[in-house]
């Protein structure tokens, strides 16, 4: 499969967010594309079939979301997700997968994947991830989640991780997400990542009540 040319935006469609769609399977990119493209505040600016094909089209499209599968011949996606972000300027990475298995979620949700969504949602689900996403929200597979936080927290899903507590410190001492990131030499996508699951596991919903909640509760102490 061969990258695809980006397709200018229609008149009228300044605001829809952009997609890079990467699979090797065609018929299955075919349908997606048709099933977007009716959506006016979508728009599949580029396709690709290998990660080498989707590192140039997410470099030349500049998209604001790439849709990745986990799968795709011989090409690890997953370590690839640093290198997609890097690409695009920020493009956030969702991974769409046929892989109902919350190792491989954790494993990209850490290597700075916004999402992880899989491929038996039905398709108003998988939109409302990609709008989420872009909206700047983690999105998982509602039956992934749980053990998601599990796997990346080493057995129990409401104990914050080292690196967690690391960035909720960063938190606490004003630094923004940037800052965070070149500190620690980790993506800024990452560290949105770290944030969204502090506030999951503290059951916040915002950073000032993130760090309101870990100074009650002591997780601030050195």
């Amino acid at each position: 499969m061969t990258p695809s040319e980006p397709r200018p935006p229609e008149s009228g469609t300044t605001t829809a967010i952009r997609l890079v769609l990467v699979d090797d399977h065609r018929l299955l990119i075919d349908s997606l594309v048709g099933a977007i493209q009716s959506h006016d505040d979508l728009e599949v600016v580029g396709t690709a079939g290998s990660i080498a094909d989707a590192l140039v089209v997410v470099e030349r499209c500049r998209p604001d979301v790439v849709l990745l599968d986990l799968r795709l011949g011989g090409d690890d996606a997953v370590s690839s997700i640093g290198r997609l972000v890097e690409a695009g300027g920020g493009s956030k990475v969702v991974l769409l997968t046929a892989t109902h298995d919350r190792r491989h979620a954790a494993r990209a949700i850490e290597a700075g994947a916004s999402g992880y969504l899989t491929k038996q949602q039905p398709l108003p689900e998988l939109l409302a991830g990609i709008r989420a996403v872009w909206r700047g929200q983690a999105t998982v597979d509602p039956s992934l989640l749980g053990g998601i936080l599990e796997q990346l927290s080493g057995g129990d899903p409401t104990r914050l991780t080292a690196r967690e507590l690391e960035v909720l410190r960063m938190l606490h001492a004003g630094h923004a997400a940037e800052r965070i990131a070149r500190q620690l030499h980790i993506a800024p996508n990452t560290v949105r990542n770290h944030v969204q699951r502090i506030l999951t596991k503290l059951g916040a919903t915002s950073r000032l009540e993130a760090v309101a909640i870990a100074r009650r509760d002591g997780l601030l102490d050195e």
